[in-house]
């Protein structure tokens, strides 16, 4: 994964082609009957930074902000792709994590925990990086693409699954 923070490479407009996957047949499940598939191989995760204008700049009594800063997090696994965000402050003055801290955690510890792991459930994933506490906003990106990719796996609406 290549550092983009530090080349300062902040894309401002993000376009991607959703490509529809027909999942497996399961009209033959019950009702909130999950579908059982193979465990999937985390083959890639691609992290970037994007830069969100807003359409109206605000004040806080910490900061004012005229764009946000987030990272989009994009995992592939058995041909299919998961997206994710981490939608975390610029600063530390809300909580202890910042674009740059969320960063750091998904390339050093978060990435490489989960990176070529074969999961099948969410509490597999977290179970990968069990170890690294707090910095909820950077496992949320993580965390949102994984459940991204079991939907489409299972072939059922997200909100079935949570």
């Amino acid at each position: 994964m290549q550092n983009c923070w530090k080349n300062s490479a902040v894309q401002r407009n993000l376009r991607f082609v959703q490509k529809v996957i027909p999942g497996p047949n399961t009209s033959q499940l019950g009702p909130g009957e999950p579908y059982r598939e193979k465990k999937m191989k985390i083959e890639r995760i691609e992290c970037s930074i994007v830069r969100l204008p807003l359409i109206r700049s605000f004040v806080t009594s910490s900061s004012k902000r005229s764009h946000l800063d987030h990272i989009l997090v994009k995992i592939s696994a058995d041909g299919l792709v998961g997206w994710g965000e981490c939608a975390v402050p610029p600063n530390p003055f809300y909580c202890e994590e910042t674009t740059e801290t969320c960063w750091h955690m998904l390339q050093d510890f978060l990435v490489p925990a989960v990176l070529g792991k074969d999961l099948k459930s969410i509490d597999e994933l977290i179970a990968s990086y069990q170890n690294v506490k707090r910095n909820n906003f950077a496992k949320a990106g993580l965390e949102m693409a994984c459940w991204d990719l079991l939907a489409q796996a299972q072939g059922q609406p997200l909100n079935l699954l949570l």
